[in-house]
């Protein structure tokens, strides 16, 4: 069995006529080569799903009619398919039109970066203790069952060690590497699961894939720290950065914004399918203009967006395959990091607006405190930022969704001239305009209290420790999440947790 598994990984080596001795060698192509190898995994995905791709171009108009036809049991693999992709042609194509009006690489760097050209090849330690702690989830893109190479980690480390550093090497991922599954992921539990808007697309991806992606990850990172190229506020990418000293920034700046007796307004933006429009041209001359990423490092990132394949699976059905011209995958390594990297000019000016801004990957959150004397001064320069920021989305394909943009004004004031909410939600915590956390202890005591009812239908069948463990474990998640913000709230709001 391990001399099969080592066969099926040699089949997924970037090319044939590659060599580790070439440590200083790059591509002369930043495209992956075309595998020879008859496997019908590693076969072009067109060859392999004739059939559907029959299916995929019969009957489009059932695309705008799927959200209202179609059950989640019933739902066949064609119209999630559909759904998934023309969402992405929808949302691009006005946009198209619009570019022109405003300079997609605007603003300029600040200064010129260093260059990063070449990785540092992975050692055997470090491609252990990736696979090691990969979870043990299955994809079908995998030949094997996911726990076998884990188990087999101590054999099979030398050849996964030597597929990693080839890829790093020649700036090439294999094409079978970019195939993914994409599972529909129900947005929020409470949402009607008949509407296939209530779904987000993760990419499920191979165990090979994750591991190469996950050392390349780590050399970026590295090397955008050290060069200090990251924003002030991308929390995802800052060492004992997360999303509890995101909300405490926030929520520090607007308490003492309020003990100097100043108003408030607090914007969250919200992006439409914002890793599914990234552009590809755009992204690679911002990797070069903005981060000094040239080299085979660069041609790595073009081959690993170039050509990605997916198809879209509903339970046991499979979609035909799809190739991507755009986006990074939801669910990869490098897609969160990628889009921070993407959207680092946009956080470069709203700082020079002179506006606070926190950015934690797609989510952006703008805040402005000023005395109620200034209001209309404030007002009229948080709209003009606002149209910027909706002119440099436009120029780089991204979509503002202004129904899901909210404002919450820390203050009260009459005749206030933008439309409030009295609560929204803001990574997963709800912010109130009192700033009592009302509404997010109403929201965690329902959550808990629903889970309490569920598990006490399987009551029965468990035992006192095993069902006291399940209730806890449950709870204490809901209840720990960015605890430090409930700090210094009136008794009674506590005690209703």
């Amino acid at each position: 069995m391990l001399k099969t598994f080592g066969n099926v990984l040699t089949l997924l080596l970037p090319g044939p006529s590659l060599s580790l001795s070439a440590t200083n060698t790059t591509s002369s192509s930043c495209l992956p080569k075309k595998s020879t190898t008859p496997a019908s995994y590693l076969q072009p995905p067109t060859t392999r799903t004739s059939l559907a791709n029959s299916q995929q171009t019969s009957t489009p108009q059932i695309l705008l009619t799927a959200s209202h036809h179609y059950s989640w049991h019933f739902t066949c693999r064609q119209p999630c398919f559909f759904f998934f992709t023309d969402k992405i042609s929808k949302l691009r194509f006005p946009l198209t039109s619009h570019r022109a009006t405003s300079s997609t690489h605007s603003p300029s760097p600040p200064a010129t970066p260093p260059n990063f050209s070449v990785f540092t090849l992975a050692s055997e330690s470090e491609v252990y203790k990736i696979l090691s702690n990969c979870p043990n989830k299955q994809s079908d893109s995998d030949p094997i069952i996911a726990w076998l190479p884990k188990e087999c980690s101590s054999f099979l480390v030398h050849t996964i060690t030597n597929i990693v550093n080839l890829s790093l090497i020649s700036g090439q991922i294999h094409s079978t590497l970019k195939e993914s599954i994409i599972s529909p992921l129900l947005k929020k539990p409470t949402l009607d699961k008949e509407k296939l808007s209530n779904y987000r697309p993760i990419s499920n991806l191979s165990l090979i894939s994750k591991i190469i992606e996950r050392v390349v990850n780590s050399r970026l990172i590295n090397y955008l720290a050290s060069n200090s190229l990251l924003n002030s506020h991308p929390s995802p990418y800052c060492k004992h950065h997360f999303t509890e000293t995101a909300l405490l920034y926030i929520h520090d700046h607007l308490i003492s914004a309020i003990r100097s007796e100043k108003v408030s307004c607090l914007c969250l933006l919200d992006l439409s399918a914002a890793f599914d429009t990234i552009d590809h041209d755009t992204l690679i001359t911002r990797l070069s203009s903005w981060f000094g990423i040239h080299g085979s490092v660069l041609c790595w990132l073009k081959s690993y967006l170039s050509s990605r394949c997916f198809r879209v699976k509903c339970e046991t059905d499979l979609s035909s395959w799809y190739t991507s011209s755009c986006s990074v995958p939801q669910g990869s390594v490098l897609g969160p990091l990628l889009f921070v990297m993407y959207t680092t000019p946009l956080s470069t000016f709203i700082f020079s607006c002179s506006l606070n801004r926190y950015l934690y990957a797609d989510d952006t959150q703008l805040f402005l405190s000023f005395l109620p004397t200034h209001l209309d001064s404030s007002i009229d320069h948080l709209h003009n930022v606002l149209d910027r920021i909706s002119s440099w989305t436009t120029a780089n394909f991204l979509t503002l969704n202004s129904p899901k943009t909210k404002f919450l004004l820390i203050a009260k004031i009459n005749n206030f001239p933008l439309t409030t909410t009295h609560s929204a939600r803001n990574l997963g915590f709800i912010f109130d305009e009192p700033l009592t956390f009302s509404d997010q202890i109403s929201s965690v005591s329902k959550s808990c209290y629903y889970h309490i009812r569920q598990l006490r239908c399987i009551r029965p069948y468990l035992d006192t420790k095993t069902a006291s463990t399940i209730a806890i474990s449950i709870v204490h998640s809901k209840l720990d999440y960015c605890n430090s913000l409930y700090h210094n709230l009136p008794e009674f709001q506590i005690t209703r947790l």
